[in-house]
């Protein structure tokens, strides 16, 4: 009778495909059944239970949240979704906000502790965060739920000759005590998004593709003239993110592999603050990326 084996996680945070044993430094990864036995509904609460992370959020549930890896400042940490580096170019030091990204279509997350400037750039000072979305593989998902918060999501995988297509949606709102004394009103957080995720293979040559498309809506309370928070339905934010990657990879032998990533995201944010006036932002990032 043969002794069964658990096999080292895929690390792909590091470039390369590698086992987590021989992954040099500090990395703590959370696979699929870890981000359902936690049973948290937004990425920054995920990430607040790995050992050395810290998330600082501002305000309400659905306010800018920054992460800090081993006390690093938050600029200092590279976020990336599949593999690719992402950030938001209409706010300050360039950061992504993490309160936007919902755990409904997350696969596993990937977070690397320590400097890793040598691969991705003087700003991976504190460390790098991988988010791995779901890619389907035959499986179809619907989940819903009600109470505090209210949740659907569902995907499905089309299947080709060569290949496949997954699409994940999901829609979850939720109702919290307002910060005002009084609490007339209760706030909300609609958070909404829609992921496809694509890949074939021809003989020597693959392709890979991802989409990602995220709506979130925060009602946030106001001030009076004294600082003292007020119930106010006019004060609110409002965040469009956009996230497209195609990935080529070709095998011109069994030691030599060409990969080629082309990505685009576009941010797009709308902040009213009441009787402060309103503040539009928006900006788009372009990276193209070359290995051998």
């Amino acid at each position: 009778m043969g002794i069964s084996q658990e096999l080292d996680p895929i690390i792909f945070t590091t470039k390369q495909e590698n086992p987590e044993s021989k992954v040099t430094s500090s990395v703590s990864v959370l696979e699929q059944e870890d981000i359902e036995n936690h049973g948290n509904l937004r990425a920054v609460d995920l990430l607040q239970k790995i050992p050395g992370v810290e998330i600082v959020q501002t305000g309400i549930v659905g306010g800018t949240a920054s992460v800090f890896i081993r006390g690093a400042e938050s600029r200092h940490t590279v976020i990336m979704i599949d593999g690719v580096k992402i950030y938001d170019p209409t706010a300050p030091a360039r950061a992504f906000n993490l309160a936007t990204l919902n755990t409904l279509d997350i696969e596993k997350v990937e977070v690397l502790k320590g400097a890793q400037s040598v691969l991705y750039g003087s700003n991976a000072i504190g460390g790098v965060i991988n988010i791995i979305t779901k890619k389907g593989e035959g499986r179809n998902r619907l989940k819903a739920g009600m109470g505090i918060t209210r949740e659907v999501s569902a995907g499905h995988t089309f299947d080709f000759d060569k290949g496949l297509i997954y699409a994940n949606a999901y829609y979850q709102d939720s109702d919290f005590d307002s910060d005002a004394k009084d609490k007339n009103l209760e706030d909300q957080k609609i958070n909404k998004g829609l992921t496809l995720n694509g890949a074939f293979q021809f003989e020597k040559f693959e392709s890979e593709t991802t989409f990602k498309m995220i709506n979130d809506f925060a009602e946030i309370d106001g001030n009076d003239a004294n600082g003292v928070p007020i119930d106010n339905r006019s004060t609110y934010s409002k965040t469009y993110n956009t996230f497209f990657k195609q990935g080529f990879k070709f095998n011109v032998s069994e030691y030599e592999t060409v990969f080629l990533d082309l990505s685009h995201s576009e941010f797009e944010r709308f902040d009213n603050y009441g009787l402060g006036g309103a503040v539009e932002h928006s900006g788009a990032v372009v990276k193209t990326e070359a290995r051998y």
